[in-house]
């Protein structure tokens, strides 16, 4: 009679490449996760002042600084509003928008709309300076004709 059948097992070899490749699966799944959780983070702070996908207020040349507030959603900035009283409203648009502000207009001390902006200059703002406000925050510019020295 034969001997007995012995049911195929692996070899010691094969028991250790197995648990090699089953270590590098487990790996491999271990990282992906690790990389979903972090895509997933990134993408919902992407947009809130102050985290790694926001811009940094040191990385803009402008005038005004950004800041975080309570009151602001988080996706929007808030700025500090620069002084633009005295200066050509066109020149003051240029400051507004390059600080941050997308909502600018600009009235006559009787509330028209002023056209023209060169032959302008601003006398009030309505948000003072030196206020934080969001960039959304519509900013009012009253502004006078001017002379360029005629009487």
């Amino acid at each position: 009679m034969g001997s007995p059948a012995v049911p195929n097992q692996p070899s010691e070899a094969d028991q250790n490449r197995r648990r090699r490749w089953l270590l590098l699966l487990l790996l491999l799944v271990l990282l992906l996760v690790v990389a979903l959780i972090a895509f997933v983070s990134c993408g919902s702070s992407a947009d809130k002042p102050g985290s790694a996908g926001a811009t940094p207020a040191a990385s803009r040349i402008a005038v005004g600084t950004f800041t975080e507030s309570p009151l602001a959603s988080p996706s929007q900035a808030v700025i500090t509003v620069p002084s633009v009283i005295g200066m050509e409203a066109d020149a003051a648009d240029m400051k507004l928008r390059d600080t941050g502000f997308t909502d600018i207009s600009f009235v006559d001390s009787a509330g028209k709309p002023a056209a023209l902006l060169q032959s302008w200059v601003v006398s009030k703002q309505s948000v003072p300076a030196g206020g934080a406000v969001p960039a959304t925050q519509p900013i009012v510019l009253t502004v006078t004709e001017k002379t360029n020295g005629r009487g």
